[in-house]
């Protein structure tokens, strides 16, 4: 895969890009539409391999779905005591269309939070069976991971806790002197970013509204039928296919079957109750937000605690010849699908680089970011200054283009934090190349007022390559039009 990214998309995917660019720079918080931690990791990746490296971010992908199959895995095996079982269970998620299949080319955040569910769910097993102090540190230290991995975290570490207080066997668990170290750690751990929200409730708010229409979408006349429907069709597309006839074909009828009991041990059946309800009511916390808030964009990335749904079903099965049988088949099938899904990833990244109209879509994977970075050096820029692109970061990531600027720090005003950095780190004063995509140049024209004809900039080039990047080379940021130093510089 690691192959596949760097001949057929050298520009790295879209979730890549953003995580490069907020990785420049150590923050308490960043864009607003997720927590730091990933950016933090990215970070230091950077530090190790160098800045702009579309691989640090795949790395940590990777790691992260790695981690989450190991979680399923473990989870499964200490229910169960079956490794066919726990096996298949394990690799469960991966058939998930909208798991695998983006995991390898965009997720970031939420693979990270995936990979955290299923370790949570170890740890307070082994704080029922063994009670000690340090499954309560690690739960405290795996629940700070996950609220600082994505927000959605809450509504899962909610669920889990209302799952407990309703379950005799963990309700006695939280009343343990002990869980004060495990609501203590994620309380003074995430002050920080806590602080940081409080200071950016407004960067928040609107990173909402984009991502999931809090308060309801102007474009919508019944937001809350919207939202209820976008949380059906996205529950059913993560669980159904392929996983769910995938699942019914090789296990048959008995997988969906009610059971009053799962199992005879009683530790086993409190386990899987406890999973079973712990989706359920997370699902019905969506439900009353939608309610509540008339959000209307619930997408599959914000249900990825259905991980552990795998773990639920197939641990219910008895233990058989039968169910051990088809949990190899399952297998078979989970890693074939898998497969071919890695393999075809270099394959439709030629077709798409082949068939598509760069000046109409997004195809900033394949752009040639290296002659971009090229022509501006000859054009007299001599690096140790920024590089702001005005254009999407989606359509053009600025991350990609100062890998090959000698130390350049990008920003873009689409994230205003990454223009706070910039001037934090004192580069609005140093060479300063603004930088647009040429199908956003009017658009540009009226929120980013240039007039280059007026001001006769020092250097305009414009390449030309699947798209016409234009860029100014201005001595600072601060040379600018008073109109462009206000927009773009805070």
């Amino acid at each position: 895969m690691l192959l596949q990214l760097m001949i057929f998309t050298p520009g790295g995917r879209s979730d890549d890009s953003e995580a490069l660019l907020m990785g420049q720079h150590l923050a308490l918080g960043y864009d607003g539409h997720n927590p730091p931690l990933f950016y933090w990791l990215t970070w230091i990746g950077a530090r190790i391999f160098g800045d702009g490296n579309p691989s640090i971010v795949f790395g940590l992908r990777m790691t992260f779905l790695f981690l989450m199959v190991l979680g399923t895995y473990q989870l499964s095996l200490m229910i169960k005591g079956n490794s066919w079982l726990a096996l298949a269970a394990g690799l469960a998620p991966l058939s998930f269309l909208h798991l695998h299949w983006y995991a390898i080319s965009d997720l970031t955040h939420t693979l990270m939070a995936g990979a955290i569910y299923p370790w949570v769910m170890i740890c307070i097993i082994q704080i029922s069976r063994k009670k000690d102090i340090s499954s309560y540190i690690y739960l405290g230290i795996l629940i700070t991971a996950g609220l600082h991995s994505k927000y959605t975290f809450a509504v899962f570490t909610t669920s889990l806790l209302i799952a407990a207080l309703i379950n005799k066997t963990y309700r006695s668990l939280l009343f343990k002197p002990h869980i004060l170290l495990t609501i203590l750690i994620p309380l003074i751990l995430s002050i920080p970013h806590f602080t940081w929200i409080l200071d950016n409730t407004h960067i928040i708010s609107e990173k909402l509204d984009e991502r999931i229409g809090f308060g309801g979408d102007t474009a919508s006349t019944h937001p809350i039928l919207d939202g209820l429907k976008n949380l059906s069709q996205s529950t059913i597309s993560v669980i159904i296919f392929p996983f769910g006839l995938l699942a019914l074909l090789t296990f048959g009828p008995t997988l969906i079957k009610p059971q009053k009991k799962y199992s005879d041990n009683s530790h086993c059946n409190d386990h899987l109750t406890l999973i079973r309800n712990t989706i359920g009511i997370a699902l019905t916390l969506i439900i009353i937000y939608i309610l509540a808030t008339q959000a209307t964009r619930i997408a599959p990335h914000h249900l990825f605690f259905l991980c552990l749904l795998p773990v639920w079903l197939i641990c219910r099965l008895p233990k058989s010849k039968n169910t051990t049988a088809a949990a190899k088949k399952f297998i078979i099938a989970t890693t074939i699908i898998t497969a071919i899904s890695a393999a075809s990833f270099g394959p439709r990244a030629i077709y798409k680089s082949n068939n598509t109209d760069c000046s109409e879509r997004r195809c900033s994977e394949f752009l040639p970011y290296a002659e971009y970075a090229e022509s501006m050096l000859e054009a007299g820029y001599s690096g140790g200054g920024s590089l702001i692109v005005l254009s999407h970061h989606r359509y053009l990531p600025p991350a990609q283009i100062t890998r090959y600027l000698p130390d350049t720090i990008a920003a873009t005003p689409h994230y205003p934090t990454s223009l706070k950095q910039l001037e934090n780190s004192g580069r609005h004063s140093s060479p300063c190349i603004i930088a647009w995509h040429e199908k956003d140049h009017d658009a540009i024209e009226k929120d980013f007022p240039l007039n280059t004809k007026k001001t006769k900039p020092q250097t305009t080039m414009t390449i030309e390559k699947r798209i016409k990047l234009t860029y100014l080379i201005k001595e600072n940021c601060i040379q600018a039009p008073p109109k462009t130093t206000e927009a773009i510089t805070p």
